[in-house]
């Protein structure tokens, strides 16, 4: 395209073609038309169309053929928006400078009412004048007599009818797309739709993609966010599939999540989903996955929906996946664990089908940072919450390459009470389901936290149930009868057992 087009400057604009005998069309990107939907009319009719390029300029003329099959978008509603994207081949054009669509606000052109426009048309052939249809291109000036808010009005340019012409303005620029049709009531009305409308249209369609561009984030950014609607956020990455833009823009969606008031629309939008995309898209990007498993951690502390939309969405294995990814890192540790506990809350999401790769992955998890209480909480309440979910499964954790780690963290984290009641949890689901040898160098570390919290009801009962869940298999209730202190045990734990039994 010209650098400037004006009354001394009337070059010809390789971009713009002829629909044949319908009007007039341009390549807003490469083997994509924009024209007026009534240039081309339905995806039936555009596939029977051809449009010709070169008219008019020392190039011989090439015809190509419209691709509706490939690509149609056409604006219904309102009507006065009469815009059509459709694509074509591009043998014989593929070196066609396509006319630059403005797709961020710094880009759009400003016209206002007396100011001069160029359009480029063809008009549309009548069927009592079939001469029209092969007039070569057309280029008029015209001033823009009225605006009303989408709609430029120009001055009616005899009786021929025009459709999907480009209209310039002095500096090159795309400002709109130009019609001129006989309204019911109004006569002949020679109109322009404003090129930003169009764009915003498009983008409210998820059509941006399409056209082969990259503006700036940041000029994506200040053009099609509103503030604290996540909307924007899904929408602008429908629209811009640059990596740098995706990137960016999931980051901004991760960090909408840390907003409680934003989560609901989050989720209604279907965020969850693109944060679980984004993550897998840039999976060797650690910052990002840090953000991302963050932001499934905001999502899965609301409601069940919330948690059943990341497990319908495939979250378990991402989860894993990234954790695996990214085995010392403490910040995805961490955020990976409490989902995958928060997941287990919900008692409809089933766990068999991932519960022992989970484990398998908490596990390591927990023996990479044994020092992080945080991760050992929620990491031993995971496996308490699986256990529960399918029994099956406690077979997997009484493996020694488990209860090893556990018995260490009884051994030396008798204080925290939170940890603490989290093992005897544990030990009291396993015990009353498989038994194993592992199990048996709890029962010192069992008994010690229950006379060393004798006044925490919790601890009392899990103790417990934890050391009569361990009776039941013959070897562990002789460890148990010979340890100096569990009669004790026992006897500090019986008043808060009989409460329990009588609030049932």
């Amino acid at each position: 395209m010209a650098a400037n087009i004006g009354s001394t400057n009337r070059v010809n604009i390789p971009a713009i073609c002829r629909i044949k005998g319908r009007g007039t069309g341009f390549l807003i990107s490469p083997g994509i038309l924009l024209t007026s939907t009534h240039a081309v009319g339905s995806k039936g009719d555009a596939a029977k169309l051809s449009a010709v390029f070169f008219e008019g300029s020392k190039k011989a003329p090439v015809e190509v053929r419209l691709l509706p099959q490939q690509l149609y978008f056409a604006a219904t509603y309102p009507e006065y928006l009469d815009y059509c994207i459709v694509a074509c081949e591009t043998q014989g054009i593929f070196n066609v400078t396509p006319v630059k669509l403005p797709l961020v606000k710094t880009e759009w052109p400003t016209v206002r009412e007396g100011d001069t426009v160029l359009i480029v048309q063809h008009p549309v052939q009548e069927d009592d004048d079939p001469s029209l249809g092969s007039q070569e291109e057309v280029k008029r000036f015209e001033e823009v007599l009225r605006r009303r808010d989408d709609i430029l009005y120009l001055k009616a340019a005899g009786t021929a009818r025009t459709a999907g012409c480009p209209v310039f303005n002095d500096q090159a620029e795309l400002v709109g797309l130009q019609s001129q049709i006989r309204a019911d009531g109004e006569g002949v009305v020679n109109r322009v739709v404003a090129i930003p409308t169009i764009v915003k249209h498009l983008f409210a369609n998820g059509q941006l993609a399409r056209v082969e561009q990259s503006p700036t984030f940041q000029d994506i950014w200040n053009t099609w966010y509103v503030p604290n609607d996540t909307t924007r956020i899904v929408s602008i990455m429908a629209n811009f599939k640059q990596r740098h833009i995706l990137r960016q823009a999931a980051e901004q969606l991760c960090e909408h999540t840390t907003k409680r008031e934003l989560l609901e629309g989050v989720v209604a939008c279907g965020g969850t989903k693109v944060i679980l995309t984004s993550i897998q898209q840039f999976k060797e990007d650690e910052e990002l996955a840090v953000l991302g498993l963050r932001a499934l951690w905001n999502i899965s502390f609301g409601e069940d929906d919330n948690r059943h939309h990341i497990v319908e969405a495939h979250g378990v294995q991402v989860v894993l996946q990234t954790m695996l990814a990214f085995p010392n890192n403490g910040d995805i540790a961490q955020f990976g664990v409490v989902v995958l506990f928060n997941l287990t809350l919900s008692r409809d999401i089933r766990v068999s089908d991932w519960g022992q790769q989970a484990i398998s992955v908490v596990v390591a998890a927990l023996r990479v940072f044994e020092s992080t209480e945080v991760l050992q909480k929620f990491g031993i309440g995971f496996l308490v919450n699986v256990c529960q979910r399918d029994p099956a499964l406690c077979s997997v954790v009484v493996q020694p390459s488990t209860m090893d780690h556990i018995v260490n963290i009884a051994q030396t984290r008798q204080s925290n009470v939170f940890i603490m009641e989290n093992i005897l949890s544990l030990v009291a689901v396993v015990a009353s389901h498989t038994t194993s040898p592992s199990l048996a160098p709890l029962i010192t570390p069992i008994v010690d936290t229950m006379l060393k919290h004798t006044s925490n009801n919790t601890i009392l009962l899990s103790g417990n149930r934890a050391l009569w869940g361990l009776g039941n298999d013959p070897f562990h209730r002789i460890k148990i009868l010979e340890h100096p202190d569990s009669s004790r045990a026992l006897q500090a734990s019986l008043n808060t057992l009989i409460a329990s039994t009588k609030s049932l």
